[in-house]
């Protein structure tokens, strides 16, 4: 297999993952909060990342001897995007979350215009506009469909995007840096910084007394965590950033016809699904716009 085609292989893989990651956060809020989610998903990712690594990369460990500055940004960025992302789902559902959430891809085609000076096309121009404009319809979808359900929307969409920001400088560092070290080496920083980083603020007692439906779910998010940075890191290694952010981009797919079908049981943890045909429609324009605005072609 072609190395490019391997890569895409991983960021399909990510996709599928992330697809379902947003239900599965949003349950995780009903017996947990935030910061010890955060901090449990990136503790198992670790844990279980040193130890293969101990036992078959060894050599990867050096990374702690002298770590890159760049990755600890990376790292503290990527722990910043998962707690926003959080807390974004707290005033929203999965749906609207995996919406908002795509301005990360977006804004990362945006950083290679304007910062790396990198040529942008009629293609990509009409990709930004669609996405704004798919961005604006999806809020209004949601805003005028039952405002009393969401009353802060705009809090949640708000902190959504700054989770996509911090993505974007996550994304940004770990594509330059795979260029020169392994990409789990990268994750074994990336993965140990947020645990310092929230350890003084977790509720640790949460953790005891667990129901079995309390321990799927953490043990899905901590794989997720583990095996979608990881196919990501691998995807970016072997693919070019454009390509592997278009399909990651579609992820919000699987997000919305989960959501569709989990909302006929009226699961109360989901939060109500608002959505209309319209904003479905709108929800697709973001998703079709941000692949034009991603993807430079050959």
């Amino acid at each position: 297999m072609k190395k490019e085609n391997l890569g895409l292989l991983f960021a399909t893989f990510t996709a599928i993952l992330w697809g379902f990651l947003a239900l599965f956060l949003k349950f995780s809020l009903v017996d947990f909060d935030s910061v010890s989610i955060v901090w449990f998903r990136f503790t198992f990712s670790f844990l279980f990342l040193f130890l293969l690594v101990f036992f078959k990369k060894r050599e990867y460990i050096k990374i702690f001897k002298k770590p890159p500055l760049l990755i600890i940004i990376a790292g503290i960025a990527l722990g910043l995007n998962y707690y926003y992302y959080m807390e974004g789902l707290k005033y929203t559902n999965p749906t609207i979350s995996s919406i908002i959430i795509q301005f990360g891809p977006v804004l990362l085609a945006a950083v290679g215009v304007f910062i790396y000076k990198e040529k942008v096309s009629f293609r990509q121009i009409l990709g930004y506009l669609i996405v704004i404009s798919g961005f604006g319809l999806f809020y209004y979808d949601q805003v005028s469909t039952d405002f009393v359900v969401y009353k802060d929307l705009s809090l949640g969409v708000i902190v959504t995007l700054i989770a996509a920001v911090f993505w974007v400088i996550y994304a940004s560092f770990q594509k330059q840096l795979s260029k020169v070290w392994e990409p789990q080496q990268l994750n074994l920083i990336i993965y140990l910084l947020p645990i310092f980083m929230f350890a003084p603020f977790v509720n640790y007692e949460s953790f005891l007394n667990l129901t079995i439906e309390s321990i799927v779910v953490l043990s899905f998010l901590g794989i997720n965590t583990l095996l979608g940075y990881g196919f990501v890191a691998e995807a970016l290694k072997y693919a070019p950033a454009n390509k592997v952010s278009v399909i990651i981009t579609l992820n919000p797919i699987i997000t919305l016809i989960a959501m569709a079908i989990l909302d006929k049981f009226n699961y109360i943890w989901l939060g109500k699904e608002t959505t209309t045909m319209l904003g479905y429609f709108a929800a697709l324009m973001v998703i079709m716009g941000a692949i034009l605005a991603i993807y430079k072609g050959k």
